[in-house]
């Protein structure tokens, strides 16, 4: 069975960081575009992850730096 791909807001719950940490981590590329997909969502998208895939992506980089909002 396939595992769902997360939302922001869940996999920030996963990692126990802020929603804002990951959107920093994706922007930095901290978190890879391989590991996410957009969906369009009205005028804009919105991002789903593969939980799998940010795991393994944030083991083999240096640990992205948090932010508390």
């Amino acid at each position: 069975m396939t595992k769902p791909f997360l939302t922001v807001s869940e996999l920030a719950a996963v990692l126990n960081v802020h929603r804002n940490t990951i959107d920093n981590w994706v922007k930095s590329g901290a978190i890879p575009k391989g590991t996410y997909v957009e969906v369009p969502h009205g005028r804009t998208s919105t991002l789903r992850f593969d939980h799998d895939a940010v795991i393994k992506a944030l083991a083999n980089t240096e640990k992205p730096t948090e932010v508390n909002n």
